[in-house]
């Protein structure tokens, strides 16, 4: 026959079917964050069900844990985008400061743009470069003479390494 716990007016909880061990530590409430066994003595399943016998960890707090990384993941879109947005300004710079061809007007050079796009869902960004709307000739400055006079693809050439690098700072510095 069982004797009763010292101090607690108790008896011992009952050994499972999983080795031996108690239902639940003695003198922790079910709720606690601690094996959990409640009034029944059963654990749900994934699916909820009933599960026959044996012990289980309560997870208390998967609310906020998913608050958390809600936030997390917005924070890191967030910078992920400035990011973008600077490498962006900094490769506009770089094609105008770069472009071989010699300047008649000055407006090729000076309707060089990038423009950055964010998809929010997704947590993509693309950066466009390429020459204003009132540049018709620069698809020949890109592809004439074999490409003599080309400053997209090689910024993207002389960018992509650095836009690779920063959205790897931004992912260690936010996870």
């Amino acid at each position: 026959m069982a004797r009763p716990v010292p101090g607690s007016g108790r008896m011992p909880a009952a050994p499972s079917s999983l080795g031996g061990v108690p239902g639940r530590i003695p003198g922790t409430p079910a709720s606690s964050g601690g094996l959990v066994t409640g009034r029944s003595g059963r654990l749900r399943d994934s699916r909820g069900r009933f599960m026959t016998g044996g012990n289980g960890i309560e997870w208390i707090g998967l609310a906020a844990l998913a608050n958390n990384i809600n936030r997390r993941g917005n924070a890191l879109n967030r910078s992920r985008q400035r990011a973008m947005e600077k490498l962006a300004d900094e490769m506009e710079a770089w094609m105008k400061e770069n472009a071989t061809w010699e300047d008649r007007t000055g407006e090729a050079r000076y309707q060089l743009q990038t423009t950055v796009s964010h998809n929010e869902s997704a947590g993509e960004s693309v950066i466009y470069a390429g020459h204003g709307p009132d540049i018709d000739y620069g698809v020949y400055l890109e592809t004439m003479q074999a490409g003599r006079f080309a400053i997209i693809l090689p910024a993207i050439e002389h960018f992509a390494p650095r836009v690779m690098g920063e959205v790897r700072e931004v992912d260690e510095g936010l996870i």
